[in-house]
């Protein structure tokens, strides 16, 4: 990929991350005003996590307020069935699995530790069920961001999220569509017999409708969606011979790879809608 390709992504994304603070996106999307971010050393501050590293208490407890009943779920073990499985372990597993939140249930199964060894206990061996509880005063853990940290550090968070490696080293950035610095790159199958010229058309008509764009026809298809892939590129438009012929284009997914063929005529309302989350290709 050329060093201003490079830069020039990185400018407009630090836009992007500016504008809207917290779009970064791979996996979440749009952060909420009260959700962490982490990086690869888990840096990032939060009142439950700083107390879990710590061990000091960060609750907020509101002891004035007079002893309540409450209810939550909780796990109950059946040690009927739990005997026959894990026989002299039974009590151990029963008691670990009262200690596990429900939160930690995941696809019909909840993992305890027993000794440091890590065991999956279906649901079959428990039920999950409502309790009453008296609680004195409500205890709140307040979450925080510290935009302190500055700009640096949550782009350089949103590249982490989004960066993933497929086989052989290849790269794709998996930004979310609101903070990729180019929405879609348009390109000729071939830059000759017409294709090149028709491709530039709708490069013009997306910069017209205010959309980023990259228009690419040097090197082999495969290696303009990989560059595209490197820069968190959303979508890739190309334009084939049976394009000419038909007035369709392909439109190419960054995540997938997978690709439809769609009328060029009014190619930018369709990436508008795609970009909106209205429309999605597969």
């Amino acid at each position: 990929m050329s060093r201003a390709l490079r830069v020039s992504s990185l400018l407009v994304l630090t836009a992007c991350v500016g504008g809207s603070f917290l779009a970064c996106g791979s996996r979440t999307g749009l952060l909420a005003p009260d959700e962490e971010i982490l990086d690869a050393a888990g840096d990032a501050r939060d009142a439950g996590k700083d107390a879990r590293d710590s061990g000091r208490d960060a609750d907020a407890a509101e002891d004035a307020l007079p002893t309540i009943d409450a209810e939550k779920d909780v796990i109950k073990p059946k040690y009927g069935l739990l005997g026959p499985q894990f026989k002299a372990r039974s009590a151990q597993v029963g008691k670990a699995l009262e200690g596990t939140d429900i939160s930690h249930i995941r696809d019909g199964a909840v993992e305890v530790e027993l000794e440091g060894e890590r065991i999956s206990i279906e649901q079959r061996y428990f039920d999950v069920v409502r309790v009453k509880e008296k609680v004195n005063g409500i205890k709140v853990v307040p979450h925080v961001i510290e935009p302190s940290h500055g700009l640096d550090r949550i782009l350089y968070t949103c590249l982490e999220h989004a960066y993933s490696v497929r086989e052989k080293d290849y790269v794709v950035l998996r930004l979310s569509l609101e903070a990729a610095p180019i929405k879609v790159g348009v390109f000729p199958l071939m830059s000759r017999d017409g294709l090149d010229q028709k491709a530039k058309e709708l490069d013009r008509q997306l910069r017209r409708a205010g959309l980023v764009t990259f228009f690419d026809d040097s090197g082999s298809i495969g290696r303009r969606y990989a560059r595209m892939d490197e820069v968190g590129t959303p979508f890739c438009i190309t334009v084939d011979f049976d394009g000419l012929r038909d007035g369709t284009v392909t439109i190419r997914d960054r995540d997938s790879t997978k690709q439809i063929r769609v009328p060029s005529e009014g190619i930018a309302g369709t990436v508008e809608e795609l970009l909106a989350g209205r429309q999605r290709l597969f």
